[in-house]
Formats: C-alpha cells, structure tokens, sequence
C-alpha cells in the first residue's frame, strides 16, 4: 500500500484529501501544517508520497520542497491554484513530481499518485546513471594519467602502458 504525507497550510478541520486518499486506498500517515516542520515529518514517517493543497505556493513550500529532495527524497505533488510559469519552473527544479493546477478530483487521485512515484522513479534512475557515469568517466581518467606516466617514465609504448596497468590490476582486483 503506498503510504502519503499530507501538507495543508492553515486548514481547521479534515481536509477533504486526506478521505479521498483513503476512499482511493492510500494509507495517510500523517497531516502536516506547519510547513516549517513538513521536512522533518517526512524524515520520522518516511512515505512513499507527500501530497500539498497549496492554493497560492510561496518560496517557503520550494524551499521546503527542495529540502525533502536533498535529505529524504520521495514523490511530491502539489495541488494549486496558480498558474504562474514562473512558479512551475521552481517547482519542477525543488523536486517537485506532479505540480496539478486547478487542485485534484477524487476520481484521478490515484492516476496522479501513480504518474508522481513513475517521475520520482524515472528521476531516481537518471541521476544514478548519471553517478555511475562520472564514475567511469574519473576512473577512466585515472588509468589514462597512470598510463601516461609509465609512457613516460619507462619509455613504453601506449599499448604496453596498458597492458602493465591491466595486469597490475587483475593481480589487485581493482
């Protein structure tokens, strides 16, 4: 069952999502309202998803939003009101998955939830790949200044480099 966090600034009473979370079988963990305290309930209740009603968003919720993406990064949909292109840039770089303007219906809740934890995946995915990568990329580095230094030092030939600096390494297993 994917499990929600819900963020609603200044709401009284239940707020409407967190039935229609239920009545769509999500498992709600917890309600949040104080957005100064949104990053650290999403650190003690680890959840697959944290959901934001937030009519008019403001710099607090992508700073807030940014944070859960650095320290404790899952899917973040924010239900809003504004339409502001400016405001859908921010959200797209505070690592926010799903920015619905003109709030959620209870019937696509689901559909939106799902298409947030593919995007967060898909995110997830890149930015491994993008570490593995640079990864490679420094090692390949490495053996080539190792390479040029035995070329250097010992009058090799590029060939011979490598094959010194490959059978040094199948001995090391590195």
């Amino acid at each position: 069952m994917t499990t929600v966090l819900v963020h609603v600034n200044r709401f009284n009473n239940a707020h409407p999502l967190q039935a229609d979370l239920a009545a769509a079988g999500f498992d709600v963990l917890a309600t949040v309202q104080d957005r100064a305290k949104l990053l650290q309930e999403v650190v003690r209740h680890a959840p697959d998803v944290v959901l934001c009603d937030a009519p008019a968003p403001d710099e607090a919720l992508f700073k807030a939003t940014a944070a859960i993406a650095d320290m404790a990064p899952c899917a973040v949909v924010v239900f809003t009101a504004d339409a502001d292109v400016g405001h859908m840039d921010l959200a797209l770089a505070s690592g926010i998955h799903g920015y619905e303007i003109n709030g959620y219906g209870a019937a696509r809740l689901r559909a939106l939830v799902h298409l947030a934890q593919a995007r967060f995946r898909q995110i997830q995915a890149q930015a491994q790949a993008l570490a593995d990568i640079s990864t490679r990329f420094e090692e390949r580095k490495l053996v080539e200044r190792a390479k040029g230094i035995l070329m250097q030092t010992q009058q090799l030939s590029d060939d011979d480099a490598f094959h010194i600096l490959r059978t040094a390494s199948m001995h090391t297993n590195q």
